[in-house]
C-alpha cells in the first residue's frame, strides 16, 4: 500500500511552476535587450532591417523631404519628387552605411549619456539625393542644398532624459538575463521532481511555456500597434511600425518557436494519458462563446466582452486580425502534432495497465529528462539570440573583393600628387592634373597628396600668409623651381596685401596666388565622394603649412572628419579594408611634419618611406637608380613611390603620357619593390587621366592577369 502524497508537495509544484514562468519572462526579455538592444552593432543591423520595407522607405523619403523644403521652402512644389528620389536613395546601397552610422552615434548617445535630447539625424544624405536627381531634373538638383540633416527620430528633453537613465538602469543589471533563465530552469525541475504526478506536471510545464509565449506574441502586437497610434500622420505611423518590427521583431520570432516547442512537448506528453482531440476542444470553445448564459451577471459579462471585442474590431481592426491569425496558428499547429500523435501512440491494449504498473519506476526518471529538455530548450533559444540582424553586405573593397582582408599595408592604392592643382578649377596656374579631386576619386584614385597653408581672400585672389615656420624663398625655389616663385611673387604684388581680412586653411602648392581651393571645399568634395560610394577606402597624405588642429577644423566642417579612422595604425596593426568600411571610418590621415595633438593624423614619415621625386625626364625614372630611398626610415611598413616627371614650373602630359603608361610605370613599380622589399602602397602620379595608372595598380595587387 502506498503512502498518501504529502499535501505540501500538491501545492507546492504549481507555485513553483508559476515563479519559473515568472524568471523565463523576466529572463529572455533581458536577455533579449542585452543580446540586440545593448549592443551597437546589432542594434544597427536590426534597424537597417527596417529599410527593407516599404514603410520604413517612405519615413525616410517623407522626412529627407521635410528638411530640403525647411532648408528652401520655395522648393514645396517639388515635394513629390523629392520624397520619391529620397525613397530611392533609401533603398540604395550608399544609404546603408550611412544610415547604419547614425543609428550607432544615436545608440551611443543614449547608453553613453552625453545629452539629455535624443535625435535621430541624416547628415550627408542631401549629397545622395542630388545625385539620385541630377540625371532626371538637373534644375531642380542644383537648388538642393547639402547641408540638410533631417530628423527621423526626435524626443523631448523629458522623453530623452528617461530613455537615457533607463537605458544606464538596463545596462548595469545584465547579469539578469543569464541568472534569470537558469533560475527559470531550476524552478522547473523542482516543479516536476516534487510533483506527485510527473508526467502530467512536465505537460503543464510545456502548455505554461507555450501559453507564456503566446501572451508575449500579443504584447508585440498590442505594444506595435499602441507605438504606430502615438504618430499622427500615417506615414510616420507606419514606418514606426516598420522600426519597432525591425527592433523587437526577433523576439516575437523566438517566441513563436518556443510556443510551438512547449506545445509539441505537452501533445506529446498528454498523448502518454489519453488520446488527443484537439477538434473537441475547439469545438467546446466555440460553444462557450455562442451559447447565452442563464444567469444574469454571466449574461452582463458576455454582453461587455462582445461589445469590447466590436469596438477592438473596429478601431484596431488591423491588430485583431494579426492576433487571430496567430490564434489560427497556434490551434493547426497543436491540431497537426496531435492528429500525429494520435497514429504513431494508439490507445493502450488491454493489458496496457499492468505493464505501466512494471514500468513504474521509469516515469519518474523520463518526466525529469522531458522537464530538463525542455528547460534546455528554452535556455538555447534564448541564448541563440532570436533571429539574426541584417549586418552590412560588404561584397568588394576599392572594387574588389580580393583586397577586403588584406590589412593595409598589402594594398597598393593609385594616388594623385598635388591633387588640388587642377586645369578646371578657376585661377590654377601650373596645374598637375586636368580635373579636380571629384574626377580623380571617381576614375579609381584612392590615394590624395595634398598641401595646406593659411590664405587670405582678396578680391584680385588669395594670399599666402607666410609664417615663421613656412619654407624659405631658397627652399621654395629648390622645391617648386626660380619661374614659378617669380611668378607667385609678381601675383602677390599684383593682390597688394596690406592685411586684415579671415584666414582660412586652403589647399595651395607652396603659394596659393597661383592656385588656391579652400581645404573645406576640396575635402567636402572627397565627403561626398564616400557617401555616395560606401565600400571605397582612402589614404591622404598633407604636406602642412597649417597647423594640424586648423586643418583638423576643415575636416570637420566639411564633414569629413566623420569619415576618418580613429584607430591604431602602424607595424602589426594595420586596419583591413572591411574594418574600416564596418566602422565608418574609411579615410587614413597622414602628414608630412607636425600632427600637433590630433590623435588621427599620423606623422607620415614614422609610417612611409618613399622615392625621390625631382626627375627631369622620363629617362630618369627608369632606371634602379630611381628607386633609392629618400625620407623616411627603410624599415617603414608603407612605401610611397612618387612617379612623375618634374618641369617646374608647369607639368607636362606629354611626359605623363609616357611614365603613366601600364607597362612603364608596372616595370618601374616592380623594380623599386624588389629593391626596396615593400609593396608601393601609394602610386603618385601627375596627370592622372593619361595612361593606365589604375590598371598597373590592380597587376601591383594581383588583380588582374599581366
Amino acid at each position: 500500500m502506498s503512502r498518501p502524497t504529502p499535501r505540501w508537495r500538491r501545492a507546492l509544484s504549481p507555485i513553483l511552476l508559476v515563479a519559473a514562468m515568472l524568471m523565463l519572462a523576466l529572463g529572455q526579455l533581458a536577455l533579449y535587450a542585452t543580446h540586440d538592444l545593448f549592443d551597437s552593432d546589432r542594434f544597427a543591423d536590426r534597424a537597417v532591417t527596417a529599410l527593407d520595407t516599404d514603410e520604413g522607405r517612405a519615413l525616410v523619403g517623407a522626412r529627407v523631404a521635410d528638411g530640403i523644403i525647411a532648408r528652401d521652402p520655395d522648393l514645396i512644389g517639388a515635394r513629390p519628387l523629392l520624397e520619391g528620389a529620397s525613397e530611392g536613395v533609401a533603398a540604395s546601397a550608399p544609404f546603408e552605411p550611412l544610415f547604419r552610422s547614425v543609428v550607432e552615434d544615436l545608440h551611443r548617445t543614449v547608453f553613453g549619456g552625453d545629452r539629455d535630447t535624443i535625435a535621430l539625424k541624416l547628415a550627408d544624405v542631401g549629397v545622395l539625393v542630388i545625385e539620385t536627381l541630377q540625371s532626371v531634373a538637373p534644375d531642380l538638383a542644383r537648388d538642393i542644398p547639402k547641408e540638410i540633416e533631417p530628423r527621423l527620430v526626435a524626443l523631448s528633453d523629458q522623453e530623452g532624459s528617461l530613455l537615457v537613465d533607463g537605458a544606464r538602469i538596463a545596462e548595469n543589471t545584465q547579469w539578469i538575463a543569464l541568472a534569470s533563465l537558469a533560475l527559470a530552469a531550476a524552478l522547473l525541475a523542482a516543479a516536476v521532481a516534487i510533483s506527485p504526478d510527473r508526467r502530467r506536471t512536465v505537460g503543464r510545464a510545456a502548455l505554461s511555456v507555450a501559453a507564456l509565449a503566446i501572451l508575449l506574441v500579443i504584447g508585440f502586437e498590442v505594444g506595435r500597434a499602441l507605438f504606430g497610434s502615438r504618430f499622427d500622420d500615417q506615414v510616420t505611423a507606419d514606418g514606426a511600425r516598420a522600426a519597432w518590427d525591425a527592433l523587437l521583431g526577433g523576439l516575437r520570432t523566438w517566441n513563436v518557436v518556443l510556443a510551438a516547442v512547449g506545445l509539441v512537448i505537452a501533445a506529446a506528453a498528454a498523448s502518454l494519458l489519453r488520446p488527443l482531440e484537439a477538434g473537441a476542444g475547439a469545438r467546446r470553445a466555440f460553444g462557450i462563446v455562442t451559447t447565452t448564459p442563464t444567469r444574469p451577471g454571466a449574461r452582463a459579462a458576455r454582453a461587455a466582452a462582445l461589445v469590447a471585442g466590436g469596438v477592438a474590431i473596429v478601431a484596431a481592426h488591423e491588430l485583431v486580425l494579426r492576433l487571430a491569425v496567430l490564434g489560427l496558428g497556434v490551434f493547426v499547429l497543436y491540431a497537426g502534432v496531435s492528429e500525429a500523435l494520435r497514429l504513431a501512440l494508439p490507445p493502450q491494449e488491454r493489458h496496457a495497465r499492468e505493464r505501466a504498473r512494471r514500468r513504474a519506476w521509469r516515469r519518474p526518471v523520463l518526466a525529469s529528462v522531458v522537464a530538463l529538455v525542455a528547460c534546455a530548450a528554452v535556455v538555447g533559444i534564448a541564448l541563440a539570440g532570436g533571429s539574426p540582424g541584417a549586418p552590412l553586405d560588404i561584397r568588394a573593397c576599392n572594387g574588389s573583393p580580393d583586397l577586403c582582408d588584406r590589412t593595409i599595408d598589402e594594398v597598393a592604392f593609385a594616388a594623385t600628387h598635388n591633387s588640388m592643382s587642377a586645369a578646371d578649377q578657376e585661377g590654377w596656374l601650373f596645374a598637375a592634373h586636368e580635373r579636380a579631386i571629384p574626377s580623380q576619386l571617381e576614375a579609381g584614385f584612392r590615394g590624395l597628396l595634398i598641401d595646406t597653408h593659411y590664405g587670405v581672400e582678396t578680391d584680385e585672389g588669395v594670399y599666402t600668409l607666410l609664417g615663421q615656420d613656412s619654407k624659405s624663398r631658397d627652399k621654395l625655389v629648390d622645391a617648386v623651381g626660380a619661374e614659378f616663385v617669380e611668378t607667385a611673387e609678381r601675383l602677390r604684388e599684383r593682390i597688394g596685401y596690406s592685411g586684415g581680412g579671415d584666414p582660412e586653411v586652403y589647399l595651395c602648392h607652396a603659394y596659393c596666388e597661383v592656385g588656391a581651393t579652400k581645404a573645406e571645399t576640396a575635402l567636402g568634395w572627397t565627403r561626398d565622394f564616400l557617401v555616395q560610394n560606401p565600400y571605397e577606402v582612402l589614404l591622404v597624405s598633407i604636406e602642412d603649412d597649417a597647423d594640424a588642429e586648423d586643418a583638423a577644423q576643415a575636416f570637420e566642417d566639411s564633414g569629413l572628419l566623420d569619415y576618418v579612422w580613429r584607430g591604431e595604425v602602424g607595424p602589426g596593426s594595420f586596419p583591413t579594408p572591411r574594418e574600416m568600411i564596418e566602422a565608418g571610418r574609411r579615410v587614413i590621415v597622414m602628414v608630412e611634419d607636425d600632427p600637433g595633438d590630433v590623435p588621427w593624423m599620423h606623422a607620415q614619415f614614422d609610417l612611409v618611406q618613399e622615392t625621390p621625386f625631382e626627375f627631369g625626364s622620363p629617362a630618369e625614372l627608369a632606371p634602379p637608380k630611381s628607386c633609392e630611398p629618400n625620407r623616411g626610415a627603410t624599415d617603414n611598413p608603407l612605401f610611397l613611390l612618387n612617379h612623375w616627371v618634374d618641369t617646374s614650373p608647369a607639368p607636362r602630359p606629354s611626359n605623363a603620357q609616357e611614365v603613366n603608361a601600364r607597362s612603364f610605370l608596372l616595370k618601374r613599380a616592380r623594380t623599386c619593390e624588389r629593391i626596396r622589399d615593400r609593396l608601393p602602397n601609394l602610386v603618385a602620379v601627375d596627370f592622372y587621366a593619361e595612361g593606365d595608372v589604375t590598371g598597373a595598380v590592380d597587376q601591383l595587387n594581383g588583380l588582374t592577369d599581366p
